[in-house]
């Protein structure tokens, strides 16, 4: 190579390596005057030091967090759930044994189903609680009251003429002048200010709105109900007679009825409910009814449960009543309960763990159909999750299938204050 190829190549090294080669070569001189004792560098020191530090905070951790009664953290948590009452409920136990078409069709259009992933529900306190008396309900202000019977009128195209209340105890034949409210008309709204507070103050348990056709009655745990003196007709292609319906038609009917009226109970996503059973007389009884489509399943069956408008029709297809229940409105929330499985269920009700209105022990072969309801009467304090088995019962009436059902609660054992025994519900 010529002399100045090789100045123009170290020219263009970098100076770091030059810094580098020089470093180098000093040590190695520094070495090679003064003799030194080898030193061994183990690279994998650091490393290991800090795998240590870990593991002694990883322990710490685990003696802080571990529970020394014997459970972990988690299962502490769940264990304090409160305890909750298996009730025995008195409508559902007097509830007469029905009948279905034979072959039997489901027409439940329930949200749940037996192949359902549903680990936990909630459970609701009823905030209005009757206290087991029938044909009860809480007390609650006149105002509420009100409330919901100007926004079901409004929502109906009714107007309100006048409110009657009911106290506790007291029948309608009962209701004087003195305990009804004035006219409903612009006057009583610039009212003086002592009658307005006085009215909004006092209680009551029931509230009836006489109107331009026909009346509104709503009591406090939130049932409300619409009853037309004058039936309303729907359009021509909604309109059947009872003895004609089929199962599409009366979903058509009822997602009609849910674009009417669907508003009244807030539903962002309305779905039809409708299905048929046979009362004892053998006479077809059609249920038009309607609940909020969430998002999420468990909010679903808590909607379909606890959170419903149904439709009365008459003979000829008519409109005769509307029918709005929120128990979401009255319940309180206590806390989400781990749930036992269908199957798990149905080995309870083999045991005799059920509550039903028939002495009749039941047969798991006869079983004709399962769901996940919640039993939430104003006789309950609490609004809890229960699988409902319908049974079929021995032999035939005028080809129709009778059927009692059994409800066996949800929620598992081990929150449960003890669960409902064979001898005492018959």
């Amino acid at each position: 190579m010529k002399k100045k190829e090789l100045i123009s190549l170290i020219g263009e090294i970098d100076d770091k390596y030059i810094w580098e080669a020089e470093r180098f070569s000093k040590e190695d001189n520094e070495k090679s005057q003064i003799p030194e004792r080898p030193v061994y560098r183990h690279r994998w020191l650091k490393p290991l030091s800090l795998a240590a530090a870990c593991l002694v905070v990883c322990t710490a951790f685990a003696l802080l967090s571990h529970d020394w009664n014997g459970q972990d953290s988690a299962e502490k948590n769940q264990k304090q759930l409160p305890t909750l009452e298996v009730e025995q409920y008195m409508a559902k136990i007097a509830e007469p044994e029905k009948k279905r078409g034979n072959p039997v069709e489901e027409r439940n259009h329930s949200p749940w189903s037996e192949d359902a992933e549903v680990d936990t529900l909630p459970v609701f306190e009823n905030v209005a609680y009757a206290g087991g008396a029938e044909g009860d309900s809480a007390s609650v202000s006149r105002e509420i009251l009100d409330q919901e019977i100007m926004t079901a009128a409004e929502s109906a195209g009714l107007h309100v003429d006048e409110i009657r209340y009911i106290e506790t105890g007291e029948d309608d034949d009962e209701i004087t002048d003195e305990n009804t409210q004035d006219s409903m008309g612009e006057d009583s709204k610039t009212g003086d200010n002592t009658q307005t507070e006085s009215k909004a103050s006092a209680t009551a348990c029931k509230a009836v709105a006489d109107t331009d056709n026909g009346t509104i009655m709503t009591i406090g745990c939130r049932f409300t109900k619409i009853a037309y003196e004058e039936a309303q007709a729907l359009p021509e292609e909604y309109t059947v007679e009872k003895t004609n319906l089929t199962d599409g038609k009366a979903e058509e009917i009822t997602e009609y009825l849910l674009e009417q009226y669907g508003e009244m109970m807030g539903f962002a996503n309305p779905k039809a409910n409708v299905y048929c059973y046979y009362d004892e007389d053998g006479s077809a009884v059609w249920n038009f009814a309607g609940y909020d489509g969430c998002e999420e399943l468990k909010d679903q069956i808590v909607s379909y449960n606890l959170k419903q408008i149904r439709f009365q029709l008459d003979e000829e297809g008519r409109l005769t009543d509307i029918v709005m229940m929120d128990k979401l409105a009255c319940g309180k929330k206590i806390e989400e309960y781990p749930i036992i499985s269908c199957e798990e269920a149905k080995t309870l009700l083999s045991k005799g763990e059920y509550i039903a209105g028939s002495q009749e022990p039941p047969s798991l072969e006869n079983i004709e159909s399962s769901g996940l309801v919640y039993l939430a009467g104003p006789e309950c304090s609490l609004f809890m999750p229960y699988y409902a088995f319908d049974v079929r019962v021995e032999g035939e009436e005028n080809e129709l299938i009778r059927y009692n059902t059994y409800y066996v609660p949800a929620v598992r054992e081990e929150y449960l204050d003890k669960m409902p025994a064979e001898e005492e519900i018959q």
